[in-house]
């Protein structure tokens, strides 16, 4: 559709040039404001694609925590199944021995096939696996039959999850002992090279470690190489704190006394390796001579150039020398207190033997002697009763039958254990065995003594009335 003309106007300069003025204030407003329109849609694209890659940063660190618990689970499960699987194959085995047959029948391999089968599948819930899980039950059966018509045992090498190196990012942790125990345990497990652990590394860090290296992911900074990750690994997790502790840890390092030269080496060079990166294996002989024990310095006579194999040769020597010489104090000292305890027990023994027969004695001469006052009992009553009619001859006489009476209890006292037969020390009248045939006589005589003495007692009471 064709425009509309419209009508001419005449005007005057003045008039046209201001209109003109006018129309260019309009359009230059008209511009602005389509800049600031844009410059406003501008800013809602950039805010929207930085929200927009926020959001896929942290789809792909979940993607990342979601892949490495899946793989850390599937290989438990593996685990697990190798583990059923030595099960089977050693009931297997029992049951083959018990059976005592060479090869089992078709039937049996099917149905100890098919037992298998029903096993893994009644623990499936338990392991939370599928298709990995019917594979493998599947591949169960052939696997039993190959092993029982070949009857050759097979080594399955089971890592336990506890001693896998894992490395968290704390300051206590050491990273190059972490890198070290890692290529070493990959390599003896899964058989992996340096471009296959680098694609696996982050099965292994933890924490600090793996949010870093997740953020290397999502920066699309991912070392392609090994060589580049130790390089970053070192740099990021390699602190001034650290340095300064391993600092202070290798000045105090001195060899214990109860540490072997061969316990102290690994200990040392462990320390050596993060502290002196630089330096070479003379460095570290000079190291080692300086903080092993003094006693085997002195003993080992290491000659200037010596290797570090030698030095640990002459070492280990000297601590055999050392070992037997303690050993041998050791036993010497242990048959002096087994010595000293003997004499100590012989000690004890004759002393208690002595105070039995000493205890034994004095109850025989403690009998003897009531048996002698019992005899004497009723001449010293009769003797009491006539002393109230003489006050002089009686009081003389009870002196001195006192002092008789106190001498002889005294002298029985003092040597409670002489022969009154032989008048030989350790054995009483009554056992004596020279007194088989006197007995008799003895015992008369000293009961006519007694006699006699009592009478002449009651003559003299009668001749002083």
């Amino acid at each position: 559709m064709a425009p509309k003309k419209t009508p001419s106007e005449t005007l005057s300069i003045e008039k046209a040039v201001q209109r003109i003025h006018e129309m260019c204030v309009n359009n230059a407003e008209r511009v602005k404001k389509l800049e600031e329109q844009y410059n406003q849609m501008l800013q809602n694209f950039t805010q929207k694609h930085e929200e927009i890659e926020a959001r896929i940063v942290n789809i792909q660190s979940q993607n990342s925590e979601m892949h490495m618990k899946t793989t850390s689970t599937l290989e438990e499960n593996k685990q697990q199944i190798d583990e059923i699987k030595q099960q089977c194959n050693e009931m297997m085995r029992i049951l083959h021995s018990l059976t005592n047959t060479e090869q089992l029948e078709p039937e049996n391999i099917h149905e100890a096939s098919k037992t298998a089968s029903n096993y893994l599948t009644s623990i499936q819930p338990a392991l939370n696996i599928a298709d990995h899980l019917n594979n493998t039950s599947k591949s169960v059966p052939s696997f039993l039959t190959n092993e029982i018509q070949t009857q050759r045992s097979q080594t399955i090498m089971i890592p336990s999850p506890t001693t896998i190196p894992t490395f968290s990012g704390k300051c206590l942790e050491s990273p190059n002992q972490f890198l070290i125990r890692i290529q070493e345990y990959t390599e003896a497990v899964y058989g992996w090279n340096q471009t296959t652990l680098l694609f696996h590394i982050s099965e292994f860090l933890r924490g600090t470690a793996l949010n870093w290296y997740c953020q290397l992911t999502a920066t699309h900074q991912r070392p392609k190489i090994w060589a580049e990750f130790v390089r970053l690994f070192l740099s990021q997790f390699n602190p001034h704190v650290r340095t300064v502790s391993h600092k202070q840890e290798w000045l105090q390092c001195k060899q214990w006394e109860d540490e072997t030269i061969s316990e102290f080496l690994i200990r040392l060079r462990s320390i050596w390796f993060e502290q002196k990166p630089k330096e070479t294996e003379a460095d570290f002989i000079k190291h080692l001579l300086c903080k092993m024990r003094s006693d085997l310095f002195t003993m080992m006579g290491v000659s200037p150039g010596a290797s570090l194999d030698e030095i640990i040769l002459k070492a280990q020597k000297v601590e055999e020398i050392l070992y037997l010489r303690n050993e041998e104090q050791r036993v010497t000292e242990y048959f002096k207190q087994i010595s000293f305890k003997d004499n100590t027990l012989d000690t004890h023994k004759h002393r208690n033997g002595n105070d039995i027969n000493h205890h034994k004695s004095t109850q025989f001469s403690n009998l003897e002697y009531s048996l002698n006052e019992q005899d004497a009992s009723p001449q010293r009553n009769k003797y009491y009763t006539k002393e109230q009619w003489n006050d002089d001859e009686s009081s003389q006489n009870a002196n001195s039958n006192a002092q008789f009476t106190v001498d002889h209890s005294s002298s029985k006292t003092s040597n409670p254990i002489k022969c009154g037969s032989c008048g030989i020390f350790g054995h009483y009248t009554k056992i004596c065995p020279n007194n088989n045939a006197n007995n008799y006589q003895s015992s008369t005589s000293n009961s006519h003594s007694k006699n006699a003495h009592g009478a002449l007692r009651e003559r003299n009471l009668d001749a002083h009335p």
